[in-house]
């Protein structure tokens, strides 16, 4: 029997080896001191459109959620696992069971307690097929999901609660269980604010438009359409907040590169050139990080336009990504060949580099008899820089082989119709958190978590790939894992499940003004430790 496990993305070390919270995180809520330091203003390159991360899969969503609610952990710039709601949390010496304890300083932003319940209540949303969850493959390998999402039982039996700890066991050994809910992240939500709904509108529900409780820093105050959404400190959070409130707003980028100049934002993602411009300007500083996920351009390869994995090698061939990481980055990135990268990665030393080739593209289209009449897709969400000059040089270059690649421009909601309804070519994404760990790779690539339910997008399934990832996630010996990847790099390079282009840095601009901002080298981590923003005047 097949086994099934959950996405883990972040560094085995730092998980398998627990975490707890130092006493000088354990203040408790200084209810009425927060927020005495005017608005931080940050930028937004797209509109969110819910505050249910349930159904999340935009980077803008991500952020406003990070906001809003609070985690068990948080990753930090390191890639390490960090203390949110939960104070620690072990796995058992087989890592089939986890035991996770909750702060006792922890509540809800109406001063109702966060409890174990609550853990044990998000966890059946999540797992929950019925709920719309695009996470539920995350959640199958506790024990007991099974029977629950199959109506068979009123609660998934695999865990328990005792007060504030809550102990989750495993189906199979799962030793980065705790990195697995910790990117993509995975709030924990309100019980008595949502279980009175039924499951099946929780996706539509009002209150993830607008949430009247939250449990992280600043919580929602109000949108205002197609421009920003407001956001006023939380007077029950666990720590005194420096800021009275924070507004998010939507700016392309730049706009966005504009406005951090005249002092009208506070924080902005920028371009490299925009890095570039900014470096020296009066008010405005740069920051740079190296990244830790991938860009790449996915399919929906069950549509058959690029199923034949000779297509797929042309076009590797037929870009010239050292040339994009050297103009459109300006040098802030890398060129990669593998899924996982990083000096943690456990790359085999004979991988195909895919070395710009423009014969050799056609020559891979012509074995794969391409016509060259059909019309291929590259889309985009508008509003960074750096991506828009990548997909529309790319299209050029598909072009001089053969392919003829047109750029379509989707606003974030037709995106997302588009990838749920597998009407896609080529989707540029970014994914993953590489810097600690290679499990992140499974998130694109397993057989199990075809989208909309799950992170694999272009519905790549390859079971001697699966196998080779069950098999390193079930062991906590770090040499055979790193033999175990190397296999799994090797069938990933060789498939080109997704157009791999490069890991790119993470690069933002923030005002001198604004204090306590730490760059963290995941996008979709950007407000990761907003409870430690400050501002000046």
């Amino acid at each position: 029997m097949k086994r099934i496990f959950p996405v883990v993305t972040l560094c085995l070390v730092a998980a398998f080896a627990g975490c707890s919270v130092g006493d000088d995180q354990q203040s408790g809520p200084k209810d009425g001191d927060s927020g005495a330091g005017g608005t931080a203003h940050v930028a937004l390159y797209t509109q969110p459109t819910t505050f249910s991360p349930v159904v999340t899969i935009s980077g803008a969503d991500q952020l406003v959620q990070q906001l809003q609610w609070d985690p068990l952990f948080a990753v930090d710039t390191g890639g390490e696992l960090v203390p949110r709601l939960a104070g620690s949390w072990k796995p058992n010496a087989d890592a089939t069971q986890w035991t996770i304890t909750l702060r006792d300083d922890v509540t809800w932003s109406d001063g109702e307690p966060i409890t174990g319940e609550d853990v044990a209540f998000t966890f059946e949303v999540y797992a929950d097929p019925s709920t719309g969850s695009l996470s539920t493959a995350r959640f199958a390998n506790i024990a007991g999901v099974a029977e629950y999402t199959a109506g068979k039982a009123d609660s998934i039996s695999g865990v328990t609660v005792d007060g504030q700890s809550v102990t989750v066991d495993l189906v199979n050994p799962q030793a980065s269980f705790a990195l697995g809910i910790a990117e993509p992240i995975v709030p924990i939500l309100p019980e008595h604010a949502l279980d009175a709904l039924p499951r099946k509108d929780l996706a539509t529900s009002k209150f993830f438009r607008e949430p009247s409780v939250g449990s992280g820093p600043y919580v929602f105050d109000h949108w205002v359409n197609d421009d920003k959404v407001a956001f006023t400190a939380n007077q029950h959070y666990r720590d005194e907040l420096a800021l009275e409130g924070v507004d998010a707003t939507f700016l392309d980028s730049d706009v966005a590169e504009a406005q951090i100049q005249t002092g009208e934002i506070d924080y902005a993602q920028i371009s490299a050139a925009a890095a570039e411009d900014l470096s020296g300007a009066s008010g405005v500083e740069v920051l740079s990080a190296t990244g830790g996920s991938i860009m790449g351009l996915h399919s929906a390869l069950e549509s058959g336009l690029l199923g034949d994995v000779r297509v797929r090698q042309a076009i590797m061939h037929a870009i010239d990504r050292q040339a994009l990481v050297d103009t459109v980055l300006a040098g802030h990135g890398q060129v990669i060949n593998t899924i996982a990268f990083g000096p943690n990665a456990d790359v085999p030393s004979d991988v195909d580099t895919y070395a710009y080739d423009p014969d050799r593209a056609r020559e891979l289209l012509e074995e794969a008899g391409w016509d060259p009449s059909k019309k291929v897709r590259l889309e985009i969400i508008p509003g960074l820089r750096d991506r828009e000059q990548v997909v529309d040089i790319v299209a050029g270059q598909l072009r001089e082989v053969g392919i003829d690649a047109e750029v379509k421009r989707f606003d974030q909601a037709g995106l997302t119709t588009a990838i749920g309804d597998r009407d896609f070519d080529l989707t540029i994404s970014g994914y993953g958190f590489f810097n600690g760990d290679p499990s992140s790779m499974a998130g694109r690539v397993r057989c199990d978590l075809f989208a909309p339910n799950g992170s694999n997008l272009v519905h790549y399934c390859n079971e001697d790939l699966d196998q080779l990832l069950e098999d390193a996630e079930a062991t906590t010996d770090d040499q055979k894992r790193a033999a175990i990847y190397e296999q799994a790099q090797a069938i990933v390079n060789r498939d080109v499940p997704v157009i791999l282009l490069f890991a790119p840095d993470a690069l933002a601009a923030t005002s001198s003004a604004f204090h306590g901002f730490e760059l963290n080298p995941l996008p979709n981590q950007a407000f990761w430790n907003a409870a430690e923003w400050s501002k000046e005047g």
